[in-house]
């Protein structure tokens, strides 16, 4: 009798060390062939997107960084990734980066992402452009524009087709008149220009322009009072458009200043042109106008979206 208790006292007690050692040491899984485990998702702090260090994209419609125009940069590409994450007030997501020049001292970088304005807004695309210099071999923001110059995606599109399209338009000075207006006082005369408008890619375009060139001038006396007495003489003037001219031959006060309709053919327009204000240029009036020259076309708007200023490149 003594014997049997010991011996369920001892089965007893196997079994209980047996069960705390499956308990504290659990058999490990034999993986199913050909079953693979998911990985672990990546956590990324709320509102924030993760930066490429390449051009590289998820295929975005009409991604504006889907290619690079220069080879990328690791050391720029962490420069603009971090300041992306600094400078970001809102929440932003699926961020990519484009070299679009990069010199070794000086460069330009695009950056696309995905923003959300407000709790009722949806997913949009925006992009901006970095402008950095390298300096003692450390690269380092030089145009910020998360500050003021992030626009959508659709809005880059639009001002880089204007800019694309500024280039395309020429002006040409083909006739100079001069038009006595009848007043006795001070010898005023009209200077009038007519400009030839033609564009490379034969299409309608609206453009704001400045437009200045030179002439010779000859027979030229200064506009006052106190002409009467003095020498005529020949001098270099410097002359701008300033009013376009009406159906009546006078100036069109009611037409924009420095807007015109071009293309897509070729056409002739008249102006008025003014003395640009330069201390080389005198208070003359000349009795002729002739050689046209030097001419200074600045396209600053096509279309009605602002062209992007050689600065900014």
């Amino acid at each position: 009798m003594r014997d049997q208790m010991r011996y369920v006292i001892g089965t007893a007690l196997g079994v209980m060390l047996l069960c705390a050692c499956s308990a504290a040491s659990p058999a490990p899984t034999t993986p199913t062939p050909g079953l693979r485990a998911p990985a672990p998702a990546a956590t990324t702090p709320a509102g924030a997107g993760a930066a490429p260090t390449s051009g590289a994209t998820r295929g975005v419609a009409g991604d504006a960084c889907a290619t690079g125009r220069e080879p990328a940069d690791p050391g720029l590409l962490e420069v603009v990734r971090q300041s992306v994450q600094l400078g970001m007030t809102m929440p932003y997501r699926d961020v990519r980066l484009a070299v679009l020049a990069n010199d070794g001292t000086f460069a330009r970088v695009l950056v696309c992402m995905q923003m959300r304005r407000s709790a009722t807004d949806t997913w949009h695309e925006y992009a901006a452009e970095y402008g950095l210099s390298s300096v003692a071999g450390r690269w380092r923001v030089e145009r910020n524009p998360l500050l003021s110059e992030i626009q959508t995606a659709a809005a880059r599109a639009t001002q880089e087709a204007s800019t694309a399209a500024a280039p395309k338009v020429h002006a040409e000075i083909i006739r100079t008149d001069v038009r006595d207006t009848g007043q006795s006082f001070g010898g005023w005369k009209d200077y009038l220009v007519t400009v030839r408008w033609t564009t490379d890619d034969r299409t309608r375009h609206v453009v704001g322009y400045t437009l200045s060139f030179a002439v010779s001038g000859h027979t030229c006396l200064p506009v006052s009072s106190f002409a009467q007495g003095q020498q005529p003489r020949d001098t270099e003037q410097k002359l701008y458009l300033a009013m376009p001219v009406g159906a009546n031959g006078q100036g069109n006060l009611s037409a924009p200043v420095g807007r015109e309709t071009v293309g897509p053919d070729p056409v002739e327009k008249g102006y008025i042109a003014g003395l640009l204000p330069t201390m080389e240029n005198e208070s003359l009036r000349c009795s002729v106008l002739d050689n046209p020259r030097d001419l200074q076309l600045s396209i600053s708007a096509v279309d009605g979206t602002r062209v992007r200023s050689a600065s900014e490149f």
